[in-house]
């Protein structure tokens, strides 16, 4: 997969051939499944005939983009974009809002956070705020999770198995990057790359998930997670909200979180 994002004027042909060679479609193959002729996808793609907005739609579909994706791609035609898109603030989303955030606190003594599709934390618990402590920003910029743990600070400080934990969430962050064609999620993509470890990354192979391995004070503490998304959205930030909750693999773990609560 390629980490280099679409230009952001590329024309709605150029646009689909960018797409259709992140995904290593054919035009043949392409074309087959949005039921069209390749003759005329060949055109599309080359300038040579327009697209209506309904062929848009099925390329859209075979190529899997996203609803922001889509958006732009009916922009680059000269159509409206079909999904709206609204601000983690907007009246809108009130009500995902609020039901997400009490999923959020209802975790407790556990750690959950909410994130958009670029890993900037939206929402979090007192248990995840409690530990991230002062890896957090302080210029009034969100914390992101990528960042937070694969480039040098506090927090990526305090993860033990640091290389393998990086080679794990790097390898995340590259797919998520080509998936969405994001342009910083491209540049952190890069910069976790260029920061992998070189030499073989020793694995506990005496559990069935790669741990969070998190140092906190003078203990470890060993968790896993689990993320979901909102199911058929039609609104492109709903499409991009991630719950992330995580889960103590060990009995230390959750002595730690609980007395953290506690208190």
């Amino acid at each position: 997969m390629t980490l280099a994002a679409p230009a952001a004027d590329l024309p709605a042909g150029e646009l689909i051939r960018y797409w259709r060679g992140t995904r290593r479609l054919s035009q043949m193959a392409l074309a087959h499944e949005a039921e069209i002729s390749p003759r005329h996808l060949s055109f599309i793609e080359t300038g040579r005939a327009n697209a209506s907005p309904a062929t848009i739609d099925r390329l859209s579909t075979v190529l899997t983009l996203t609803l922001r994706q889509r958006n732009a791609l009916m922009l680059a035609a000269g159509f409206a974009p079909q999904h709206p898109r609204r601000h983690w603030s907007d009246p809108e989303l009130q009500a995902i809002q609020r039901s997400l955030s009490e999923i959020v606190h209802a975790h407790l003594p556990f750690p959950a956070l909410i994130m958009d599709a670029r890993g900037d934390v939206l929402l979090a618990n007192r248990t995840l705020l409690a530990l991230v402590g002062d890896g957090a920003p302080t210029d009034g910029t969100p914390a992101n999770v990528y960042r937070l743990a694969l480039l040098p600070g506090p927090f990526a400080d305090r993860i033990e198995n640091r290389d393998e934990w990086h080679a794990t969430l790097t390898a995340e962050l590259v797919e998520q990057a080509a998936r969405t064609g994001d342009p910083q999620l491209a540049e952190l993509a890069h910069q976790a790359v260029a920061r992998e470890p070189r030499a073989a990354i020793a694995h506990d192979d005496t559990l069935p998930v790669v741990p969070l391995v998190l140092r906190h004070g003078d203990r470890a503490l060993r968790f896993t997670s689990i993320r979901t998304h909102l199911s058929a959205p039609r609104e492109v930030l709903s499409s991009e909200l991630a719950l992330e909750t995580f889960m103590p693999l060990d009995d230390e773990t959750r002595e730690v979180l609980a007395a953290l609560n506690a208190g």
